[in-house]
């Protein structure tokens, strides 16, 4: 699938996404709409989960997205964690309604970028799609 992104097209099927989200809800929704994208999501509520998933994988998800307030534990730690033990840094999103979290507080996360909830997504297609072409231009 890397190729069709590097080819500038927007296709993101057929990624293999790993999801971290303490809202039961809202990570069973996003995990529906990364379904029906075609992606393989693997669902974690904390980073102990998401270090499960992780292992349980062949090789690195091509996307890591993960909420930013969990319980007892930061997105950005998680993901933070997620690149150590993956090896290497993947590209990642941390999606938050809180509106007094800005990009300064993913900065020093490579390939991470923030979203608002409510996700827009149309939006979180092109937000994907941009950041796995960077990635892939770039690596």
């Amino acid at each position: 699938n890397l190729q069709s992104i590097e080819h500038g097209t927007a296709n993101i099927e057929n990624l293999t996404i790993v999801l971290i989200e303490d809202d039961d809800k809202i990570r069973q929704a996003l995990a529906e709409i990364f379904a029906d994208w075609h992606c393989s999501v693997s669902s974690a509520a904390n980073l102990r989960e998401a270090l499960a998933a992780c292992a349980a994988m062949d090789w690195a998800p091509d996307l890591i997205v993960s909420d930013y307030h969990l319980q007892n534990e930061l997105g950005t730690t998680v993901i933070h964690n997620l690149h150590q033990e993956i090896g290497f840094a993947v590209p990642s999103i941390i999606i938050t309604a809180d509106r007094g979290i800005s990009q300064s507080h993913v900065h020093d996360l490579p390939y991470t970028t923030l979203l608002y909830k409510p996700l827009e997504l149309k939006l979180l297609q092109q937000t994907i799609a941009t950041m796995l072409a960077q990635y892939a231009n770039e690596s």
